[in-house]
């Protein structure tokens, strides 16, 4: 689960909410790799509650930008369903949701590799505030968004249009002179 907890913490700061509640305790058996149980609850009431769910099972009954991963990766689904479901990203879930956050300027948080000064000030001491247009565009990517999506394509369009880095108000996808990126 590590290679997904980095960009769940990342949009779970973009978004201010959370995606893995506190009061969920989740217990692998090591006896059976493929089981996990999950242990719930309720802060409420004080009632717990426990059921058992294949990993594939819980992964399968998440965001679309997993689920269409773990059907090409880790079942049988023919290639047309797993496509169908990895075309749901830009309209449903967490990619939908990074795409409503774009600004009219084409930038999320209203910078290319930083957020706006007025945006950073509220998140600064959440650590590296990752909610600007580079990091949400790989996010995107990394989430598996379907590039041909008019819904993406128009997404792209403002940034190209609208996003200047921050150096020297270069083009975002001509101009950026740190290493590290290019």
């Amino acid at each position: 689960m590590a290679a997904i907890d980095f960009p769940l913490r990342i949009f779970q700061i973009h978004c201010a909410q959370e995606f893995l509640h506190p009061d969920q305790l989740w217990i692998v058996d090591h006896s059976n790799y493929h089981k996990l149980v999950i242990q719930s609850s309720s802060k409420v009431s004080g009632v717990s509650s426990a059921k058992s769910v294949t990993a594939i099972d819980w992964l399968l009954d998440s965001d679309p930008a997993i689920r269409w991963q773990v059907m090409r990766d880790l079942t049988d689904a023919p290639p047309e369903l797993v496509a169908a479901e990895r075309g749901r990203i830009a309209r449903e879930g967490w990619g939908a949701r990074l795409l409503d956050l774009q600004g009219e300027d084409g930038q999320w948080a209203g910078g290319a590799c930083f957020p706006s000064q007025s945006i950073y000030q509220s998140v600064k001491n959440l650590g590296q505030p990752w909610v600007s247009t580079l990091p949400t565009l790989q996010l995107l990517y990394d989430f598996g968004i379907d590039p041909h999506s008019d819904r993406v394509r128009r997404a792209v369009a403002m940034v190209r249009d609208g996003c200047r880095w921050e150096h020297a108000g270069q083009p975002f996808f001509s101009g950026e002179v740190e290493p590290c990126i290019n």
